[in-house]
Order: structure tokens, then C-alpha cells, then sequence
């Protein structure tokens, strides 16, 4: 059995997260999300986030067809030593220094590291804009 590994957040769940974790599942037969801790994203997002707690969002993770397990952890690096996947799959949105490391560890342990095409959806932009809309002034296309 092949197992594919993505991690994130994963908060206030959005199309972009849905088509990252289809395209994830199509590179194995089982699909591990990693999701990261209330307190690593508190640090890493600021005041006010995660938006929903970690065992709700772990929770709608687990409702999607694509994801066969969720985990807790504190990151990719974390995931990938605990669950030793045979692909480890990132967004092609990720363009952070932690990369770099993930892609080392990849390697060290013999894991194939994948970027996904996923759709350019932004939680932090979602959430933006929903604070500046009201009713009055239509859908928003969060697409880039």
C-alpha cells in the first residue's frame, strides 16, 4: 500500500484545500493529512487563528473522501518522520524556506516529493475580504 503525506493547517477549509488533497490522493492508495497544532499556527499566523480548533478541523478533514487518517503535529518535518510515507505532496503555493528542509528529509528517507497544481486560494485573503464584504456587495471569486 502506497502512502501519500500532506500537512498544513488546513483552517476555515476552502476549494483550494479540497483540490491540493484530490490531487494529493491520486499518488497512492491511502491519503495521511497532517495537521498542524492550534499553537504552532497561533505562532506562525498570529492572534485569532487557527479560526476553528484543531478537532474541528481535523474533523472536516476526515468527512473529505480523498483523506484516509488525520494526525496531530507540530509540521512536514514532524509528519514525515512519524508516519514515513512513500510520497510526501506539497501545495505549488508553498514558496517558504521550510521547503528546502522537507525536500532534504524527503531524500534522506527515501520519500518522493511532489508539488501539487493547486488552485490559488488564500485563507488569509478569504478571510480578509469576508471582513470587508457585507451581503450588498455580491459573491467574491476568491480565485487568483
Amino acid at each position: 500500500m502506497k502512502t501519500v503525506l500532506v500537512d498544513g493547517c488546513f483552517d476555515l477549509l476552502h476549494v483550494g484545500h479540497l483540490w491540493h488533497l484530490e490531487e494529493a490522493r491520486k499518488h497512492g492508495d491511502r491519503l495521511v493529512v497532517s495537521l498542524t497544532v492550534d499553537e504552532v499556527i497561533r505562532e506562525q499566523k498570529g492572534a485569532g487563528r487557527p479560526i476553528f480548533p484543531w478537532k474541528e478541523r481535523a474533523m472536516l478533514l476526515r468527512g473529505l473522501r480523498a483523506v484516509d487518517e488525520v494526525i496531530e503535529t507540530v509540521g512536514g518535518l514532524d509528519a514525515l518522520r512519524l508516519v514515513r510515507p512513500q510520497v510526501f505532496c506539497k501545495g505549488s503555493d508553498y514558496a517558504h524556506a521550510l521547503l528546502d528542509e522537507e525536500r532534504a528529509l524527503c531524500k534522506e528517507l527515501g520519500v518522493e516529493f511532489i508539488i501539487t497544481e493547486a488552485m490559488k486560494v488564500s485563507t488569509t485573503e478569504t478571510i480578509k475580504k469576508a471582513l470587508e464584504n457585507d451581503a450588498a456587495s455580491g459573491p467574491w471569486d476568491g480565485h487568483k
